[in-house]
């Protein structure tokens, strides 16, 4: 079940994290919400897609061992790269947005 949470203070922005990794790719995105539901507006600050397409072309289809080692190489640099669009550096610190 799906619930929502209504806060009762004015939220000024939240910076939202996407990861998704499919079969044959692997994708990044940040996205900054401002403003309070449901008149919330959002803008992307950076996303980044990797296509693994070629690397299972060989294999006529998806290998999921290859999948898994292909989304696991492919992850960190994305996130580097989503991080250096919405000039956020690094932070090394336990509650870093980005590494």
């Amino acid at each position: 079940m799906l619930t929502t949470c209504q806060p009762s203070a004015k939220l000024a922005s939240m910076q939202i994290l996407a990861i998704e990794t499919s079969c044959d790719e692997t994708a990044v995105s940040l996205v900054e919400a401002a403003g309070d539901f449901p008149h919330a507006t959002f803008s992307v600050l950076g996303d980044h897609l990797w296509s693994h397409v070629d690397t299972h072309r060989e294999y006529g289809g998806v290998f999921p061992a290859l999948a898994k080692r292909e989304h696991a190489a492919t992850l960190v640099p994305l996130l580097e790269a989503v991080c250096a669009d919405a000039e956020i550096e690094k932070d090394p610190g336990p509650a870093s947005a980005c590494i």
